[in-house]
């Protein structure tokens, strides 16, 4: 079974010095709330944060086998 992870946002972040709270610009508290809980969002959203990061996709989500 796959399971979604936001393990490489938060690479990203650190990557690039931003913190959890530079991502209010690009997402609302609430979802950002749900990425920190590790649970899923829209496809929508996670377009804004590539496009709000500048970058693709596998710079914010991953699936792991659990």
């Amino acid at each position: 079974m796959l399971q979604l992870s936001y393990a490489p946002l938060w690479a990203t972040l650190n990557d690039t010095g931003m913190k959890k709270i530079d991502l209010i610009g690009i997402v609302s508290n609430s979802v950002l709330r749900k990425i920190e809980n590790e649970d899923p969002v829209s496809l929508k959203v996670i377009g804004q944060l590539c496009e709000g990061l500048g970058v693709p996709v596998e710079r914010v989500i991953e699936f792991r086998d659990v």
